[in-house]
């Protein structure tokens, strides 16, 4: 009974210093505790080998993690975490098709993270983009918009190779300046002016980097005969804030 209690103190203790570890991104050193209290408590509970997948995810070990996390991924003690966990370490591994599916069930789960949504939209574009414009209209039917899900999107139309998402995002009303920003790139680099224009004068409230895009298109004349014929100057037009949340 005295030993069972010491070795109780002993995983307490060893807990604490776990977690300064982690709060401090000692990955390793948090990792090594987490196997010594593993060692101390044969009967492993779902929080240890959650904490342990994540130590083991932040250095890069997907193989690994992935082999602590999976026999809890359906654990009734499990939060959403552990399975959007387990699909980043299959998605480390190229595995995107089973990340998908676990990204997938994180959400189910009740994920309240925009970082769920934006990796399942990340790996189904590595699948296909047209996978990933699926998987948009199919939140886009449903009956509560969801913010969440929409930041996601947005956050990984920027961070994806192509513009397919960006693309979309603009044409059904839920970009952002830095979606936005992605398609006005391209056009620049492909000497599109009236394609810049055109997006511009559809935006409300630009940010500051696209008035700066507006101005200079003025001022080097390439915007549209007719449209330059009507473009207030520089002065007149409204001062937008720098950075901007709403579109169209």
């Amino acid at each position: 009974m005295t030993s069972n209690k010491s070795q109780q103190a002993l995983s307490d203790a060893l807990w604490d210093q776990m977690q300064q570890a982690v709060n401090d991104h000692a990955w390793s050193e948090a990792e090594g505790l987490l196997w010594r209290i593993l060692q101390l408590v044969p009967q492993a509970s779902c929080a240890i080998c959650d904490t342990l997948g994540y130590t083991l995810l932040m250095q890069g070990d997907y193989k690994t993690c992935e082999h602590v996390l999976r026999p809890w991924s359906e654990s009734p003690e499990r939060t959403f975490w552990l399975n959007h966990k387990l699909a980043d370490a299959l998605r480390g591994q190229s595995q995107y098709e089973e990340a998908a599916k676990f990204y997938q069930r994180s959400l189910l789960e009740g994920s309240t993270s925009s970082l769920t949504y934006r990796n399942l939209l990340q790996v189904l574009y590595e699948l296909s983009p047209n996978a990933a414009i699926k998987q948009l209209n199919h939140w886009a039917k449903t009956p509560q918009p969801n913010q969440t899900a929409w930041q996601g999107a947005r956050d990984a139309a920027v961070l994806v190779p192509g513009l397919e998402l960006a693309q979309w995002l603009w044409e059904q009303q839920h970009d952002d300046g830095a979606c936005r920003r992605r398609l006005l790139e391209e056009h620049c680099y492909t000497l599109s002016p009236n394609e810049c224009w055109r997006i511009l004068q559809q935006i409300n409230q630009p940010t500051a980097w696209e008035q700066a895009l507006n101005d200079k298109l003025q001022q080097w004349k390439l915007i549209p005969a007719q449209a330059a014929k009507n473009a207030p100057a520089s002065d007149e037009r409204h001062q937008s804030p720098a950075a901007a949340t709403s579109v169209h």
